[in-house]
Parts: structure tokens; sequence; C-alpha cells
């Protein structure tokens, strides 16, 4: 063993927290006599209704079903109860039996069980949510519009594929909304001649292949319906009370029934659970004997200011500030922990600056950094945040604003300009003319190739890049952007995408009132670009960006 090569423990090992320590088992949380949640009831009363006989006006055996199938907290339900375990290991065994004896029925099986399971409920969930003003509408329509194109289509292909070479049962996507981007010619797309006999030698191979693509091509919805979990939940508990008045029509009087008896019942659920929590006090205190400590004071962040006619004031230690009331309709009081002098000092500017980590297994990179110029608007720049809107913003910053076209694309925060300073006194040159030669040395590993990389970044910055977003292709529209230049620049921005840089070398030559509106990144230090208004005096406005 070479012991020099032995890392020390402190430098891999970060070491648990006291909160990391703490066994689940000695709380009350976990250990819960009724644990079930309002989407497992929800979920529980549609599984039950099936097994209810409705009859209809004309004496039809019907189910109870229909009466909660468009219901907002139903469906919001139906995400949150959604089993990828279950539909991972029941598409396991599909798979197991298919592979033992390729047959087009075990395709056919495949297909009608994804497409009920995920693909029609997923659809469903987006049309039921549209326009309600829930959380979850957002999401799944920014999650279908920026993930599911290009995997939606790709499906459709195989599946018309397995319709056309194979003869299983179709299945009908064209029930599906706008915001999928399907165009009738995708509905009937197929895999071409060629690309079909690529899939193997044989017509067994080939149906093997084709059997593998799609269930392949399912990863993408799986990971769509588990990132919108969160906003369901969310939505779960606003589509009770807080809709809008022709939103709250839907809630029926039957339904209301059902809601308000969940809501009666989690006062029972609640005094069921608090058993554990009496067996551990029990058990803490008359058991072991052991004594609580304690009381520990309430503490508040106060915010002072002051007269504009005093220049400072002094509060002194001590000093009593009433706040909220307790539970007893009492008066809190806080007193100051130190004294302080209060001045007309102003925060003027609110910033925020952050770098996007990311982990890849065991490695990890930097993705970008953003920077907001103003952390009080909802683009970081100057965009307001909508009425209805609580303002609030990252205080440590973040990738995407809180700001959302009109084409409901999620807008990232402005890119932040990198750079480091050198100071030393040896840099005080005062007279003459001086030539300064800076040395950088750096570790690389040896399986990089420094030419490569210096070549590479040489001719980075040997280009010019030009940086275009939506906003800036309507300023272009509106200066009198001929239709053809406006399709080129439609070209360089794909609909899902708010901005893009552009390298120099796939850029035409558009018209001045285009290059007027789009600046360029180039090998300068301070980038300038002229913009489309001029002021009062005719001349035209010239920004700078730092």
């Amino acid at each position: 063993m070479n012991c020099k090569a032995l890392i020390h423990p402190f430098q891999y090992d970060t070491g648990t927290s006291q909160s990391q320590r703490i066994m689940d088992d000695l709380l009350e949380g976990p250990a819960q006599l009724d644990g079930r949640t309002i989407a497992d009831m929800l979920g529980y009363f549609v599984k039950f209704s099936r097994q209810i006989n409705f009859y209809d006006e004309d004496l039809s055996i019907k189910n109870w079903q229909p009466f909660f199938r468009d219901s907002l907290p139903f469906v919001a339900a139906s995400i949150l109860n959604f089993r990828q375990d279950v539909f991972t290991s029941k598409v396991a065994a599909y798979q197991k039996k298919f592979l033992r004896r390729p047959t087009k029925a075990g395709l056919d099986i495949l297909v009608n069980y994804v497409y009920n399971t995920v693909l029609s409920p997923l659809n469903g969930w987006d049309s039921q949510f549209n326009d309600t003003g829930l959380p979850i509408e957002n999401v799944l329509d920014g999650l279908i519009k920026k993930n599911l194109p290009n995997a939606i289509r790709t499906l459709v292909i195989n599946i018309n594929s397995g319709v056309k070479c194979f003869r299983i049962r179709p299945v009908g996507f064209s029930s599906f909304t706008a915001t999928w981007g399907l165009t009738p010619d995708d509905l009937t797309a197929t895999l071409t001649s060629d690309q079909f006999q690529a899939l193997g030698r044989t017509r067994r191979d080939r149906l093997i292949a084709l059997y593998n693509a799609i269930l392949g091509g399912m990863t993408p919805f799986l990971k769509a319906i588990n990132s919108s979990t969160g906003a369901a939940s969310l939505s779960l508990q606003q589509s009770f009370e807080g809709l809008r008045d022709d939103l709250k029509q839907r809630h029926q009087p039957h339904l209301a029934l059902i809601f308000a008896f969940l809501n009666l019942f989690r006062h029972l659920q609640d005094s069921l659970n608090g058993f554990t929590k009496n067996h551990l006090d029990f058990f803490y205190r008359q058991v072991l004997a052991l004594q609580p400590k304690g009381a520990t004071p309430d503490k508040a962040h106060i915010v002072l200011t002051i007269q504009k006619q005093l220049s400072e004031y002094r509060v002194a230690k001590g000093v009593n500030v009433k706040g909220p009331k307790d539970a007893n309709k009492a008066d809190i009081l806080f007193a100051l922990d130190d004294e302080i002098v209060v001045n007309q000092a102003q925060v003027t500017d609110l910033r925020t600056l952050y770098v996007n980590d990311q982990a890849v297994l065991d490695q990890s990179y930097v993705q970008g950094v953003y920077m907001a110029p103003n952390a009080t608007k909802a683009d970081g720049i100057d965009k307001d945040f909508k009425t209805d809107d609580p303002g609030s913003w990252p205080t440590l910053g973040d990738r995407y604003s809180k700001y959302t076209d009109p084409d409901r694309l999620l807008r990232a925060y402005p890119n932040a300009r990198l750079a480091f300073v050198l100071a030393s006194p040896v840099l005080l040159l005062n007279e003459g003319l001086r030539t300064i030669t800076v040395t950088f040395n750096c570790r690389v590993s040896p399986i990089f190739n420094l030419s490569a990389i210096y070549q590479a970044v040489a001719d980075s910055f040997a280009k010019t890049y030009y940086y275009l977003n939506q906003d800036l292709i309507k300023q272009a529209v509106k200066a009198g952007v001929d239709p053809a230049t406006e399709a080129q620049l439609r070209a360089l921005l794909p609909s899902t995408q708010y901005e893009v840089t552009v390298d120099s070398s796939r850029w035409p030559a558009f018209s001045a009132a285009v290059l007027a509106s789009l600046y360029p990144f180039s090998r300068h230090s301070v980038v300038c670009w002229l913009g489309l208004a001029a002021p009062k005096t005719g001349s035209r406005r010239r920004r700078c960006l730092p």
C-alpha cells in the first residue's frame, strides 16, 4: 500500500450535521396511524365510485365516476396518485413476457397501456387545467412545450409504424391539445421504408427494435409527470377555494359535501396521529424522567427609519418594540439586543448573482452565471410583476426569473459578465512607456491537449457573436423589418426558447434596422450597441455594457 497516496478523510468526507443524525423513528411524524393525504382520499373515492351502480333516467346501469371526472381537485389528485413504480414494474413484466416470444400482440399491449396510462392522462391534465390560473397550468404548459414536442413526434411515428407494419390497434392523438405542437402531418407520419428496414435484418428483429424504441421513448413523459407533482400539490390546496367565480361553479353540491367532509376529517386524522406523540411524551417524561429545556424567546428582524428632518437618531439597548398578538390576544414585545444609531442611509439597488452548479454522477460543473441588475423586477431588468403576483424574488438569485412572456416561455436572468482584476503596488507606474507582461501558470490534466484548447479559445475570441431574443425580434418588426428578414430571425431562434447567441458565420446580411436592435459580443472589453429609440435631440442613443 502506498501510504503517501492516502487521502485524508477531511478532504472527501463532509461529515454529518446535527439534523442529519436525528433518527426518524424517534420523531412523532413518520409513525402515523392514518397517513392518508387528501390526494389519497380523493383517489379512493374515484376507485370506489366504479363499484357503485347509478341508474339514469332510462334506468341504464352506470357508475358514479362521471360525477368526479371534471372536478379540479380530483384531477390534481390523479397527478399526485400516479405511481411511477407501478407503471415501471408492469411495463417490465410486459417486456419480459414479450422478449420470451415477440409477437405483435405484445407490441399492441404495450402501446395501449402507455397511451391509456401516461399519454392520454397527461394530455387530459393539460386541457383540464387550461385557463384555471392554478400553478399547475403554467408548469404543464412549460414542460410540454419545452421537453416533449420532439418526444411525442418520435413516439407517434413509432406507434404509427407499428399500426402500418404489424397491424396493431391504432391510438388517437388527434385530441391532443395545441400545446403539443402536433400538425396534421405529424399525426400520420411513419418510418420510411429505409428507416424501417434499418431496424433489423429480420421482421422479428424489427419488431423487437420498435418495441424497445416505444418503451424507451416514455422516459421524457415520466420525468414531466414527476416534475409536476410539486405544482399539483399546491394546486390541489388552491382548487378547494380561492378560485375565480366561474371556476367555483364547477364545485357542485355533491362535491362540496365531499370537500367539507375531508376538511372535517383532517381534525380526526390529526387527533389520531397525535397518539404517537403522546406515547413518546409519556416515555420521555414519565419513564426516562427527561425534563424539557426552557423556553426560547422569539426573535424578529426590524427595519427602522427616521423622519426626514433628522440626520441620525440613537435607539438605546433594551427598548421594547410592539409586535403582533399571541394566541391569547396579548401583545408580543421585542427588546433590542444592542444599541443602534439610525441614519438616512437607504438601499438604492438590489441585485443578485447566481452560480448555477450542476452535478453529473460524481462530477460537478458550472452551467452558467446569472445576474439580476434589478432584483425587484420580474425579469431582473425592467419588467414589473403582475398585479396578482406577490412580487417575491430569489434572495440568492436563480437561473430562471419569474417573468413569463406572452408566449408563456420561461425567461432566464441575464448572463453575468465575468472578469477579474489584477492589483499590485508594482503596477503603480508613474513615468515613461512601460510594457507589462503577465504570465499565468495553470494546472491542467495531462489528458488534455493544451495546444488544441488554446487554439479553440483563440478562435472563439476571434469571432463575433450576436445575442438574439424574442423581445429584440419584436422591436425589429416594429422598426420596419420586412417579413422575409423576420422569418430568417425566427429560424435562428426556436419558438420554445427565449434567447440564443448566434455565431457570425451563421449571420446573414440583414438590414440596418435589425443590426441596430441586436448587439454583438466581440473580443473588445466594452460591448456597445445602438438603440432603436433616439433621444429628443435627434442623435442616436449609445448604450454600453461593461
